[in-house]
């Protein structure tokens, strides 16, 4: 900067103000997620609860540690427009986040935190009914969890919230499930692993949502753990609850689900009950090491179709050595498996495209296809975020230079 104002006519200096400008305001586009905001708790180290309560609106809880609690971690009602990122939460006796069941909240989004050794559940957002709370436009995506309970009935992340999203979240070592969803929404491009119990199930037990469907696509799961009555992935009937809490439809698809025990089933449609439901289960891979048998239960299924089930792990990148990776080889059956599917997610877990007629079954498309890298992804994580930005912010700067180049020699010229 400095020798461009010592030697250079005054547009050179110009120029490298805006090459500046343009840098800085890509970091801190970077640094803070989109959004108006009242308060920012940023880089914070604590070691009692946190409460937000109502005047708590428009709160941004950025890169902050909570640990050693003796209750729970986070705590939220009555508050809207609340984000929380890349915050560590560990040792905690409670609940690492909870949207509390006395209040509601609209607009939360958890996103890019490491949640772990929480005694009770890692994320919680309950439900009333009787008091109408709800948590509208709840966002949980890009958070790893682990080690979440000490409890079977403590999961790793734990939604009865209506028409939530559960993106993109690594959870395993859960007490109970990784994931139970209790309402309508959306369970994509999550990787569970061995949890006690299911590394996703649904329960009957809580209000369906506007929606009336509950998506479950492109999640990994895989357990090497016993557990006879808790499937991969599951739909659980209570008759405790009023028969049209239940959500209408279920789709589960492109998923991939190895299992390494007999004791465990991949899809199961547990209940009976479901039969008045409709229920998609197709595209997806399940591996049961021990069984076939144990790889797919759809008999109350209204669509039940291109689906790989194997005991085979031929045709995975690495199912047997650490680290495992469950993306396709070209000489993996579940290529084009799927291909008389009308309806797929748009995307693989990659971001790939999906393409009709050039379907594989399973949470990924075999890489070798040409079937074209989406640069705005649904669940992108923050890492290709920024490289996204430094490419295009390169090519913006590149131009920069191009153009300064052409007007020092045009100046050149003129003098």
């Amino acid at each position: 900067m400095t020798h461009c104002l010592k030697t250079k006519p005054v547009y050179w200096w110009v120029l490298c103000l805006a090459i500046f400008l343009i840098s800085g305001s890509n970091f801190q586009e970077n640094k803070y997620p989109p959004g108006n905001w009242d308060r920012i708790i940023e880089n914070q180290d604590f070691t009692s609860p946190l409460t937000l309560d109502s005047g708590d609106d428009n709160i941004l809880i950025i890169g902050s540690s909570f640990h050693d609690i003796l209750g729970d971690a986070i705590v939220m009602r009555n508050v809207s427009n609340v984000y929380i990122k890349d915050c560590s939460i560990y040792n905690i006796q409670g609940n690492g986040i909870v949207l509390r069941s006395t209040g509601g909240t609209d607009k939360v989004t958890i996103e890019g935190c490491k949640i772990y050794d929480t005694q009770k559940n890692g994320i919680i957002s309950k439900q009333n009914l009787d008091e109408n709370v709800n948590h509208t436009n709840l966002v949980i995506k890009n958070n790893i969890l682990y080690n979440n309970g000490t409890h079977p009935l403590n999961h790793g992340i734990y939604v009865q919230t209506q028409d939530a999203q559960v993106l993109n979240n690594e959870i395993y070592g859960s007490s109970g499930n990784g994931i139970s969803i209790r309402s309508s929404g959306v369970v994509s491009g999550n990787k569970v692993w061995d949890s006690f119990k299911s590394c996703i199930r649904y329960f009957n037990d809580n209000v369906k949502g506007s929606s009336d469907v509950l998506f479950i696509e492109n999640n990994v799961c895989y357990l090497t753990l016993g557990g006879k009555l808790s499937p991969a992935i599951g739909l659980l009937w209570t008759n405790d609850t009023p028969p049209e809490w239940a959500v209408a439809k279920y789709v589960i698809r492109f998923n991939t689900i190895v299992l390494y025990t007999s004791d465990r089933s991949g899809i199961v449609v547990e209940s009976r009950e479901f039969d008045e439901k409709k229920v998609e289960i197709y595209g997806n891979i399940v591996v049961n090491t021990k069984s076939e048998e144990n790889a797919i239960d759809g008999f109350y299924a209204d669509h039940l179709s291109g689906n790989y089930t194997s005991t085979s792990l031929d045709g995975f990148v690495s199912a047997l050595t650490d680290p495992l990776d469950f993306h396709l080889t070209s000489k993996s059956p579940a290529v084009n498996f799927a291909n008389t599917e009308e309806e797929f997610p748009s995307q693989d877990l990659d971001g790939l495209s999906r393409v009709k007629g050039s379907l594989d079954a399973g949470a990924y498309q075999f890489a070798g296809r040409d079937s074209g890298l989406q640069v705005e992804t649904v669940g992108l994580s923050e890492s290709d975020k920024l490289i996204k930005n430094i490419v295009i912010g390169s090519g913006i700067l590149l131009l920069l230079v191009l153009g300064a180049v052409f007007t020092n020699k045009q100046y050149n010229t003129l003098t």
